[in-house]
């Protein structure tokens, strides 16, 4: 359970209790050991005390099932991150643009159309994606790639076609950005071509970048 502290952890959120799920935390040295590592970012949140670890799952993921079909108490949460793609503005600055607001609920889409967003197609390109769990921005902002607040994932290399895979010519596309946050936590998005039907999906992985070169097998993405 996170809370706001908005004195000596600088507004960061902070654990006050945990809820253990699943068998393996019938082991109370893990319990324990857990608790403990919590403790050294913070205050020594509490336990909270489950009704039965070994089905606890079980009986959220029939509970959740039941909702689904119209029965029960559904319990929203949003995005815990913001999410971000570079983008290239006038001048030298790294500049980043907001796909999915933070606290964005479940199955929320967002469509970015607003902005004059080019991508280049037949040629490889490559999309660095940032995410932050401290910046409030609306979707469609725009500001500097700061490494303070922004952390950097895996950068996605790949190439857009559009028209015969042996023909396609280089080509310049207007696009609008489409993203969904998923009931899973995922996200989900599309470069939708303007005034047309034409969209490529985009695999953004959530995970932070673990090396510094990026570099990697670059995937094609067709137009449908």
């Amino acid at each position: 359970i996170l809370a706001r502290n908005a004195g000596e952890q600088g507004g960061l959120a902070r654990v006050e209790h945990v809820l253990f799920n699943g068998g393996v935390f019938k082991t109370a040295a893990l319990r324990e050991r857990v608790l403990e590592v919590l403790a050294g970012w913070q205050e020594r949140p509490g336990e909270l005390q489950g009704s039965d670890l070994d089905l606890a799952v079980a009986h959220g993921a029939a509970y959740y099932g039941l909702v689904r079909r119209g029965k029960g108490t559904r319990i929203k949460s949003g995005a815990g991150r913001s999410y971000y793609v570079e983008v290239r503005a006038g001048g030298g600055e790294r500049t980043a643009m907001c796909l999915i607001p933070r606290g964005l609920e479940e199955g929320g889409v967002v469509t970015i159309a607003d902005h004059p967003l080019e991508v280049r197609a037949n040629t490889p390109v490559v999309f660095p994606f940032h995410t932050s769990t401290v910046r409030e921005d609306a979707a469609g902002a725009i500001l500097p790639v700061d490494p303070d607040e922004l952390e950097e994932l895996a950068p996605l290399h790949t190439i857009i076609r559009a028209g015969k895979r042996t023909t396609g010519r280089l080509r310049t596309i207007p696009v609008e950005l489409v993203a969904r946050y998923t009931e899973l936590g995922t996200l989900e998005i599309w470069l939708q071509e303007k005034g047309a039907d034409r969209r490529w999906r985009l695999e953004l992985d959530t995970r932070a970048r673990d090396d510094a070169s990026g570099e990697g097998p670059i995937p094609s993405l067709d137009d449908g």
